[in-house]
């Protein structure tokens, strides 16, 4: 019934079909802080409400195992050249010139997907489940999108929050990196957003088994 059970103890995890994906989408559109409908395959997260992982208040009687998020991975971003694919190519030493390409040849070239967006239930945020739902994103994206090689994700922060995590400095978990996946050391598209300064960074990672 769910996939990947060893990834987070006590989690696990299954793609959703899209007729059926209705209300999760509703969920992350809700808890995720950039508007739109996001394209691509929808992947949940449940907990067994029988591990240590689940909340007493999030198991139910008739033993389902409560939903605790998901994502959204499309295919590789095809409308905008992120600078950060500059360092996943020369990080993975690929034989590859970005500046000769389209950017649609790019994603073809370097087998790129996507996540398009992150949530997670807000009771259960800082139990691991982002990190295990992007790590379970690398498992998924050559099963859903044969070639691919790469999953990216871009994510605006807080200026000060963008600097310090590109730098090595930051004090929280990235919940990315805790999934392997490695940031650009580029703060791009830096702007002032509701009073504050933001900042793009760009994450990818290789697919796994």
């Amino acid at each position: 019934m769910f996939d990947h059970l060893d990834i987070l103890d006590g989690a696990g995890f299954r793609v959703i079909p899209r007729n059926a994906s209705g209300a999760v989408l509703d969920f992350i559109g809700e808890q995720h802080y950039r508007e739109g409908n996001p394209r691509g395959k929808v992947i949940a997260c449940y907990l067994d409400p029988t591990s240590q992982l689940c909340p007493q208040k999030f198991r139910r009687p008739d033993g389902k195992w409560p939903f605790a998020g998901a994502l959204v991975l499309g295919g590789g971003c095809a409308y905008a050249a992120p600078v950060g694919r500059n360092h996943l190519v020369e990080v993975h030493e690929l034989d590859v010139d970005l500046e000769e390409l389209t950017r649609g040849e790019i994603v073809t070239e370097l087998g790129l997907t996507m996540i398009n967006r992150v949530a997670v239930v807000p009771e259960l945020k800082g139990f691991g489940i982002g990190s295990a739902l992007a790590k379970v994103a690398r498992r998924y994206a050559p099963r859903l999108f044969p070639g691919a090689q790469f999953v990216e994700v871009m994510t605006t922060r807080r200026i000060r929050d963008a600097r310090a995590i590109t730098a090595g400095t930051y004090l929280k978990r990235d919940f990315l990196q805790v999934a392997g996946f490695t940031v650009a050391p580029t703060v791009s598209s830096e702007r002032r957003s509701g009073g504050e300064r933001t900042g793009m960074l760009y994450y990818f990672a290789p697919v796994s088994a």
